[in-house]
């Protein structure tokens, strides 16, 4: 398959990633609790229609690339050497701004009507629609709902029941917590910090203890692996051997269920170490989603892979040298990933304070160390406009911004002065060179010119596009939440800098300089809320 509609779906996937990450950091759902009518079910219904949309989208696609390879392929090739659809571009940017403007209203106003509502929700999802046209167009996905036959009715009903099955198996939820207490237990005694309590399901030690209440009996994760083990028995069950591959069902269970329970035991055991906070924050709310793809990922290798189940040919071997494919895109997104991967596993290993955020800096640099020979081609060359709109970007984050003085975090002010050092030093050395090289590559030696054309490497920096201007800047904007609007002008600003005389150093110098200096504010002036 041509990297074109890879590309394209990933810079879509990419894209829609962070408006749904800024959104859902904006918008608090229990600020429209309580209302009625349609803003009720809104408030109800909203996250798991939501969990059905990213449910729906992950099966859809994993299994369409795995399944209907050929049909991708005859799509792509189509769409080679052919550029964005601006104007569905713009319309999707339209219609995301309507639906920022109407959302500040919705979730502010307690007045606001039904008929406002349906707008909000209109706006929404026309946004997702023109936002997946503008990068592959209506075209692509008549002819992938065709090519993929019956693929969108099972990615259907699989995302509704894995958003909405959960009430169904209520009542079995009580025993398989039972169950569930009784392994931990099990897992926990050899550490010798047992002691619980059956008759209310509170497990752990005199240190940290913890309930196990009827949600955490693995029952949902377990819904949903058997929906994922179900869906690809059913496209892939002419390679598959029956009835043995009906084992992946149960083994599929079980392993998600006994994970589930180690789950629960690794928490009590961070807690009673120490790290209470670690244990019911980021490790609680991640774990169990590394769980499922964990299996999720060991079913798909079990199917294909294991003789006993799958009918697979294996692959003839071939004496000539392997055919290995550069791909371009890699070196300018990936820091810009890894930072984001980062992030999520320090966040993930995290309670209150990121003590871990120096992942972040050592992920970046291994990337850019890595990608470092493709760097050497661009145009390191400074002169005074990078400064100049560093300065700029400075002015403009503190004039559009909350600055009022805000303490240091108090575990951070409550910590040794060598931890304190150490985490303040690499924290301004990822603000000041890490994420500056990261994003400029990502949003401007990527994006700024892929919106002009697929082959971006080939596009020279000096080439300008309004259009390209304002995708680049929006998504960069968003990628900072609150501060969206300074975000955009921010990056509007650095895309200049480049494009002035094609530089890439004005903006990466650029960048470094706004970041330094807002270091220096929230250091000097005590305005931790910049950061």
């Amino acid at each position: 398959m041509q990297l074109s509609l890879l590309r394209r779906l990933a810079a879509l996937g990419l894209i829609f990633s962070l408006e749904l990450g800024a959104i859902t950091l904006w918008l608090d759902n229990d600020q429209i609790a309580g209302r009625s009518g349609l803003i009720a079910l809104c408030h109800d219904w909203g996250p798991l229609l939501l969990r059905g949309i990213v449910v729906f989208g992950t099966l859809f696609f994993t299994f369409a690339f795995l399944k209907f390879s050929s049909t991708l392929q005859a799509v792509s090739e189509d769409l080679a050497d052919t550029r964005l659809h601006s104007g569905y571009f713009v319309a999707h940017a339209a219609a995301l701004g309507l639906f920022v403007a109407l959302s500040s209203t919705l979730y502010t106003n307690p007045q606001s009507s039904n008929l406002f509502a349906s707008a909000w929700l209109a706006a929404g999802f026309a946004a997702i629609i023109l936002g997946a046209c503008a990068f592959v167009g209506p075209a692509f996905w008549s002819r992938m709902i065709r090519g993929t036959r019956y693929l969108w009715a099972f990615s259907a009903a699989a995302a509704v029941a894995a958003s909405f099955g959960g009430n169904a198996i209520r009542p079995l939820w009580p025993r398989a917590a039972e169950l569930t207490f009784f392994i931990v237990q099990l897992l926990l005694q050899p550490f010798g910090i047992y002691s619980g309590d059956p008759a209310t399901m509170t497990i752990g030690s005199s240190r940290f203890s913890v309930q196990i209440a009827p949600t955490c009996s693995g029952l949902e994760g377990i819904g949903l692996i058997l929906v994922f083990t179900t869906v690809w028995l059913l496209l892939f069950r002419r390679e598959c051997r029956f009835p043995q591959a009906l084992i992946l069902l149960p083994a599929g269970v079980v392993v998600l269920f006994l994970l589930n329970s180690v789950r629960i035991a690794a928490l009590i055991l961070i807690g009673n170490a120490g790290y209470g906070s670690i244990a019911t924050g980021g490790f609680h709310s991640q774990a169990g989603w590394i769980a499922f793809n964990l299996v999720a990922l060991g079913t798909s290798v079990a199917a294909r892979e294991v003789r006993w189940i799958s009918r697979r040919k294996a692959e003839p071997s071939v004496d000539a040298a392997p055919i290995t494919v550069e791909n371009p895109t890699a070196p300018y997104v990936v820091p810009f990933v890894g930072i984001l991967a980062a992030g999520m596993a320090s966040r993930a290993l995290t309670g209150g304070f990121e003590w871990l955020y120096p992942l972040r800096f050592v992920a970046a640099i291994a990337a850019l160390w890595w990608y470092r020979k493709t760097y050497a081609a661009l145009d390191w060359r400074l002169d005074w406009t990078g400064p100049a709109a560093g300065i700029a970007v400075f002015g403009l984050w503190l004039l559009l911004g909350p600055t009022a003085a805000s303490p240091m975090p108090g575990a951070l002010f409550e910590a040794t002065s060598a931890a304190r050092i150490s985490w303040l030093i690499l924290r301004v050395a990822a603000a000041t060179v890490t994420v500056p090289l990261a994003e400029e590559l990502a949003f401007r030696g990527f994006l700024l010119r892929r919106v002009l054309s697929p082959e971006f490497e080939t596009v020279p920096f000096r080439e300008f596009s309004w259009l390209a201007l304002l995708v680049s800047s929006v998504l960069f904007g968003l990628l900072h939440g609150q501060r969206w609007i300074a975000g955009t002008l921010a990056g509007a600003l650095f895309a200049l800098t480049v494009t002035r005389r094609g530089r890439f150093g004005n903006a990466v110098i650029a960048h470094g300089v706004a970041n330094a200096l807002i270091a220096v504010d929230v250091l000097a002036f005590n305005r931790w809320g910049l950061w």
